[in-house]
């Protein structure tokens, strides 16, 4: 696989945090359409065929390279098993 440069890294890690193309536009300060662009070539780069796929083969590590840490929610008994 061809690697991804820091901005698709960043673009592909919001696409599995679940942000819309505008939510990661404003967080990193770019234009819609340069998310766009960083979106197609992290597909095209992973061999993906939409963004759920990519998002997990992020997540998952499967065949991308990449991976990230996903920590289990803590629970607090006193709150009857609320999430915190």
């Amino acid at each position: 696989m061809t690697p991804l440069t820091p901005a698709e890294l960043v673009t592909l890690h919001y696409i599995a945090a679940g942000l819309t193309r505008p939510q990661i536009a404003a967080r990193r300060g770019v234009s819609i359409n340069t998310v766009k662009k960083h979106a197609a070539a992290v597909l095209r780069k992973m061999g993906a065929r939409c963004k759920t796929q990519a998002a997990i083969m992020f997540l998952y590590g499967v065949g991308a390279g990449y991976t990230v840490e996903i920590a289990a929610p803590r629970v607090k008994p006193e709150q009857g098993g609320m999430w915190e």
